[in-house]
C-alpha cells in the first residue's frame, strides 16, 4: 500500500508538472540596454501629427539614441515636437544610434494643411511647399520700393533723400550684357531653385543644366540699408549674374539685401559707392 501512495503521489506531482508547462505562455525577449540591434524593424518608433497641422509628436524606444530632422530643424531625442515650416508634403527622418555605434534611418511622411503654429513666413516665401524655382523678373507691373523703372536688373545712383537716377534692364538687355560678360548661362531663361531640405540652392542654364549649387541662408532683420526686410546670403554658389557691371568683374561677396518677398516676387539689393544694383526675379508658376 505504501508503494501504491507514493506511485500515486509521484504521477499527481508529475502530471501538474506538465500541466504547468503547457499552460505557460511562450517566453518572449524584449530588446534591452546593451543589446544588440541588426534591423531598423527592431526599432518602435512613430511620428504623430497633430491633426492637419504643423506640429508632429516623435518616439522612439530604447536601447537607441535618436536624432530627427525635417530637413532644417535637428531634435536629439528619443521622444519630442518638430514644428514644420511650410504647408505641403514632408519627410521627417529619424536616424538611430544604437549601443554598437551602428546607425538606422527611416522617413515618416505627413502633409500639412493647417498652419496653426506660427513660423516665420519667409520659409513658406522663399521655399514654397519645399522647392521653389525663382527666374529673372520679365514682367512691368512692379518696380523698386520707391519707384524706378521695372526689369529684371535695375541700376539706382543718388540717394534716397535726395532723389535717385534709375536705369533698367529690359528683358533683351538682360540677355545681351550677360553674353557680352561672358555669362550666358546666367542670362534670361536661367534659373535657382531654392530647396528648404538642407535650404540647399541649384542654378540652371536656359537649357535646364545645372550650373552650380550650394546653399543659402536668411535673417529676416532689417538692417541699417534702405528699404531693407532682411538678409540672404549664398555659400558654395551666389545668385545669378553676380557681377558689377561697369568693371565687369564678379562681386566678393554673397549676402543680399532682402527689399521686397512676397509668393511671386522677390527683390534682392547691394548698395554700391553711389546707389546701388536691384536684382528682381519672379516665381516660376507651374
Amino acid at each position: 500500500m505504501k508503494n501504491i501512495a507514493k506511485n500515486m503521489i509521484c504521477t499527481a506531482a508529475a502530471t501538474m508538472i506538465l500541466a504547468s508547462l503547457i499552460s505557460c505562455e511562450p517566453i518572449t525577449k524584449e530588446i534591452g540596454a546593451g543589446d544588440a540591434i541588426s534591423s531598423v524593424d527592431q526599432i518602435r518608433a512613430s511620428v504623430t501629427q497633430e491633426g492637419n497641422t504643423n506640429k508632429v509628436h516623435v518616439y522612439c524606444s530604447s536601447p537607441v539614441v535618436c536624432q530627427w530632422t525635417d530637413g532644417v530643424n535637428l531634435l536629439t531625442s528619443n521622444e519630442g515636437d518638430l514644428i514644420l515650416l511650410v504647408r505641403g508634403a514632408q519627410t521627417i527622418v529619424m536616424t538611430a544610434m544604437a549601443a554598437d555605434g551602428k546607425t538606422f534611418t527611416k522617413e515618416f511622411s505627413v502633409n500639412v494643411s493647417d498652419m496653426k503654429y506660427p513660423v516665420d513666413p519667409a520659409y513658406g516665401l522663399l521655399f514654397g511647399s519645399g522647392e521653389k524655382t525663382w527666374v529673372w523678373n520679365t514682367t512691368s507691373g512692379w518696380a523698386a520700393p520707391d519707384g524706378g523703372p521695372a526689369g529684371p536688373l535695375i541700376m539706382c545712383g543718388g540717394s534716397p533723400s535726395s532723389g535717385r537716377d534709375y536705369w533698367g534692364w529690359t528683358p533683351d538687355d538682360m540677355s545681351s550684357q550677360c553674353e557680352e560678360a561672358g555669362v550666358a548661362d546666367e542670362g534670361l531663361g536661367a534659373k535657382m531653385v531654392f530647396a528648404l531640405s538642407g535650404k540647399k540652392v541649384s542654378k540652371y542654364d536656359p537649357s535646364g543644366k545645372q550650373i552650380s549649387r550650394g546653399s543659402l541662408n536668411f535673417d529676416m532683420t532689417p538692417t541699417s540699408v534702405y528699404g531693407s526686410l532682411g538678409t540672404l546670403t549664398f555659400a558654395g554658389t551666389n545668385i545669378l549674374y553676380p557681377r558689377d557691371r561697369n568693371g565687369n568683374t564678379e562681386w566678393s561677396f554673397s549676402s543680399f539685401t532682402i527689399a521686397y518677398l512676397d509668393d511671386e516676387h522677390l527683390m534682392l539689393f547691394t548698395p554700391s559707392s553711389n546707389g546701388g544694383w536691384y536684382y528682381v526675379f519672379n516665381a516660376q508658376l507651374e
